[in-house]
């Protein structure tokens, strides 16, 4: 989101997605869909291989994510400069969201 040209066109994109219009729905089917799925794909690896508690709403656990990065883009806060930025988002999430295994 913060070098690359979807990242750069998001903030134009963000009020057609909201309104839902033609645009917006083709942007959210082909660009944030795609990257949602990516994230529940390694949030669902993640429980299956026990690191993860079972029963987590990932949809929820990727909105959190997601709208992390979406905010700090949309408000200027997202930084080429921090690229350690992703991983300290997705630490924190995952914190949360780690198997409680003795």
């Amino acid at each position: 989101m913060a070098s690359s040209r979807t990242g750069d066109v998001f903030p134009r994109m963000a009020a057609e997605v909201a309104r839902r219009t033609p645009l917006g729905r083709l942007y959210g089917a082909r660009v944030i869909g795609p990257r949602r799925s990516l994230f529940e794909e390694a949030l669902r690896r993640g429980i299956a291989r026990g690191e993860l508690r079972q029963g987590i709403d990932v949809e929820l656990a990727v909105d959190h994510l997601v709208g992390t990065l979406l905010l700090r883009r949309l408000t200027g806060r997202l930084k080429r400069s921090d690229p350690a930025f992703a991983d300290r988002a997705v630490d924190l999430l995952l914190g949360g969201l780690r198997s409680r295994k003795p």
